[in-house]
């Protein structure tokens, strides 16, 4: 409505993040300025050509407390004559239309939804400032966010008897609690180290941190190892892996004939040996018979058939490694 008192207008914005916020209202009669923080507002007119029609704040802001995420609305009423002009301004830079703010303007007064999903401050307290020819200024303050595993929970193998120690770093406000669970049973602890005694410790530990706002998992697998594992995990940094001098050749023969395929290998002792046709693990037995006599690895098959064609595989191997190799052998006459 416009009279001899002025004109009222409306601006809403919706913001997303927390930073200083003012909006200007001018109009061609003057300027005004309204000052205020959380307990109180002041009034000074300043400049007017005409206080009469000047631009001037009728509903002052007030301070609220907000969690993270909520929505809330702050509302100002103002009036002047002519038309006024609203401007919203974030640390004193102007806003402009975008995914982060939401300007909309009525003829009754001025709002601003702030939608609070920003990383709270170390102080936790933001002030925003609606200046206009007339100003005014509030403030909130972010009480609460959920809980954020900065470094999780990381997996950990261990030798029998040595201490463990489970570390997960969280942040949120207020500060959270943590609760403890291994294999999804609770553990009446809040001790992050864990004396391993026995291999009964090995499983699946879950941290789980909450507060008001929410809550946050980080899960990790200990596993513990006897002091024979450790020895032989040294052993075999001392040990020469297995590898084919000789690999064994194809062969094409006639069936009802015996073939042997044959293979030289090298690598630290003990050497164990398998033969596979296809995908297939080929067992010693009737019709075949599989070796290794020192540095040799045999594979004997007797009485061939059209049925023995195909892909074999030689598979030597020991504590520190495994090599293999394949062979074809043909029937003639299929």
């Amino acid at each position: 409505m416009t009279d001899h008192t002025g004109e009222w207008n409306h601006s809403k914005l919706i913001y997303k993040g927390a930073s200083l916020l003012e909006c200007d209202l001018t109009d061609d009669k003057g300027i005004t300025t309204l000052k205020g923080g959380a307990a109180e507002m002041s009034h000074e007119q300043v400049n007017l050509s005409s206080k009469k029609y000047a631009p001037v704040f009728v509903k002052q802001l007030i301070t609220l407390e907000v969690k993270k995420g909520q929505m809330s609305e702050f509302v100002c009423h103002f009036k002047g004559d002519p038309q006024l002009n609203v401007t919203w301004y974030k640390d004193n830079c102007p806003l402009l239309q975008d995914s982060d703010y939401d300007i909309r303007t009525k003829a009754t007064e001025s709002n601003i939804n702030l939608d609070v999903f920003a990383e709270p401050a170390k102080d936790d307290q933001v002030e925003f400032k609606a200046k206009t020819s007339d100003s005014c200024s509030f403030q909130f303050q972010i009480t609460e966010s959920p809980p954020k595993c900065v470094i999780p929970l990381e997996n950990v193998t261990a030798a029998l008897g040595t201490p463990v120690l489970l570390q997960c770093l969280v942040n949120g406000k207020p500060q959270p609690t943590a609760e403890w669970y291994k294999d999804g049973i609770p553990i009446k602890t809040t001790s992050l180290r864990i004396a391993v005694s026995e291999a009964s410790y090995s499983g699946r530990y879950t941290c789980q941190v909450s507060n008001e706002a929410g809550q946050e998992k980080s899960f990790a697998t200990l596993v513990v190892r006897d002091q024979i594992f450790y020895i032989m995990k040294m052993l075999s940094l001392f040990l020469e892996p297995p590898s084919f001098i000789e690999k064994p050749q194809n062969m094409e023969v006639l069936p009802g004939t015996n073939i042997t395929f044959s293979a030289t290998v090298k690598g630290s002792a003990p050497l164990k040996l398998k033969w596979f046709r296809g995908s297939a693990e080929i067992i010693s037995g009737k019709g075949c018979a599989i070796a290794l006599r020192g540095d040799t690895a045999t594979l004997e098959l007797f009485q061939i058939a059209k049925s023995h064609a195909g892909d074999y595989t030689c598979q030597v191997s020991n504590d520190a490694g495994m090599d293999d190799c394949s062979v074809n052998l043909f029937i003639k006459g299929w």
